[in-house]
């Protein structure tokens, strides 16, 4: 056991009152809105190493423990544990070429993200005048978060979600995801601010993955609405590994 990996949770009861979170901006949100800004707040599930040498997907796989347990040995969760979903797409636009068509998603993504383990379900195709790009969803299963965890951190335009709902890989929703993931079409990264406050209203969770090797930490950031907290936090204190 390494002692000298400190895990510790997080809260933030308002993520867009909190001066630790400047992406949180209520302007910025507001304008791919169409409703009120919802009260969004957050639980990190960091894991800090202090000293070299300092794997970092050990440290991936200790924040996957800690979420599965959150999902899976939770007595606060109210309903059963929510379904695994990793979203994922294009980080940039792609020419409409006859192999890009022909390879969609599934087939374009780089080897080492290992796709293959999960259970593929819908993707999509989004147009524009730059390209285009294909965005989906593959089940996330307890046996196969980690390295769903470890997607995370190795590909900028993929995010966790957790939701209860029996529609995730429907088309249309997914579109929606893509959307909200990509409000500016410029975007080759995922706007966390705007994807939380769209699809957190319905109850979903948004996971994504932050940290670096050189800050010393690795971090699962959970975004959902202020009143799910709750249900996620525990009284528990930091832990030594």
């Amino acid at each position: 056991m390494n002692t000298n990996i400190t895990v510790q949770k997080v809260v933030v009861g308002n993520l867009f009152e909190d001066a630790q979170w400047p992406m949180f901006n209520q302007k910025k949100v507001a304008a791919f809105l169409q409703g009120d800004i919802p009260k969004l707040g957050a639980l990190s599930i960091e894991c800090h190493k202090r000293e070299l040498p300092r794997d970092m997907e050990v440290l991936e796989d200790i924040c996957a423990s800690e979420l599965n347990f959150l999902l899976h040995k939770n007595p606060r969760l109210p309903i059963l544990p929510p379904n695994i979903w990793l979203f994922i797409a294009h980080d940039t636009w792609q020419p409409e070429s006859a192999i890009i068509l022909h390879n969609k998603l599934w087939k374009s993504l780089p080897v080492d993200l290992h796709l293959h383990q999960f259970e593929q379900q819908t993707e999509i195709l989004v147009k524009s005048t730059a390209g285009i790009r294909f965005a989906g969803v593959v089940k996330v299963t307890s046996s196969s978060l980690r390295p769903a965890v470890r997607v995370l951190g190795k590909f900028r335009a993929a995010a966790l979600i957790l939701s209860s709902r029996p529609d995730v890989a429907l088309p249309e929703l997914v579109r929606t995801m893509y959307d909200a993931a990509f409000p500016n079409p410029a975007q080759t990264s995922i706007d966390w601010p705007v994807l939380a406050a769209i699809v957190c209203p319905t109850g979903d969770v948004v996971v994504r993955q932050s940290g670096s090797f050189d800050e010393r930490l690795l971090a699962l950031d959970l975004f959902m609405l202020s009143e799910k907290l709750e249900y996620f936090t525990d009284t528990s204190t930091p832990s030594e590994r």
